[in-house]
């Protein structure tokens, strides 16, 4: 069959929905419109130096996001082990 490689997946506790199972990519898709917003903001509202610490949050978040996702992922997995 080829090599199948395990796709990382966590799951959340959403309000209203219940648990919801993410991959990497839907939970940076999540997350993705919240420091563009920030950013529009301070281009149309903030000075030279806050828009450009508002496009350094948008460079910087993915990665944050993804390291978050890696601590629940592992978190989950520990908890799955130890049962």
């Amino acid at each position: 069959m080829g090599d199948m490689k395990e796709i990382k997946t966590i799951t959340l506790d959403q309000p209203f929905f219940g648990e919801k199972k993410f991959t990497l990519e839907e939970f940076q898709k999540r997350w993705r419109g919240h420091p563009q917003e920030v950013w529009s903001f301070l281009i149309d509202h903030g000075t030279i130096e806050e828009m450009k610490f508002g496009e350094k949050l948008v460079e910087l978040f993915p990665k944050v996001v993804e390291k978050a996702f890696n601590k629940f992922y592992e978190e989950q997995n520990a908890k799955k082990t130890s049962k």
